[in-house]
């Protein structure tokens, strides 16, 4: 994980092949990554370095804790958060109540990282967009 490029962002996903291919992505392009595989996991990061976050990429379907929850839980700690879910599943009700709690998007799988970069450069702040040199 890189932790100098100010632009960090956390991973939640049960499915460890995809973090590590949504953590190769993104780290190409410059992002620091935490990642998690599990609800409590990420709520841990959130805690712990929430105010360095400034995007959470999210699976909806978990064991355990699935995405809303974990997305309300998250909001606790950090009510700014923005959110990107990402999901297999297209269950209409679970997406539309989770967008409803503002600040997120949804991206269905598969998907490719120029997508996935695509909607994470949309969701981003105009102040957090990388300044061209000068």
């Amino acid at each position: 994980m890189h932790e100098n490029t100010g632009r960090q962002l956390l991973l939640v996903d049960d499915d460890e092949s995809m973090l590590h291919y949504l953590s190769t992505v993104l780290e190409r392009e410059g992002f620091g990554v935490w990642q998690a595989t599990n609800g409590p996991a990420a709520l841990e990061v959130i805690a712990s370095r929430g105010a360095d976050l400034e995007l959470m990429v999210l699976d909806m379907i978990m064991p355990g804790m699935d995405g809303e929850h974990v997305l309300q839980a998250a909001r606790q700690l950090h009510p700014e958060l923005p959110c990107l879910f990402i999901s297999g599943c297209y269950n209409a009700n679970i997406i539309a109540r989770s967008l409803q709690m503002g600040r997120c998007d949804f991206l269905a799988k598969p998907f490719t990282g120029p997508t996935l970069l695509g909607k994470i450069e949309a969701m981003r702040p105009r102040s957090a967009s990388p300044q061209p040199a000068p």
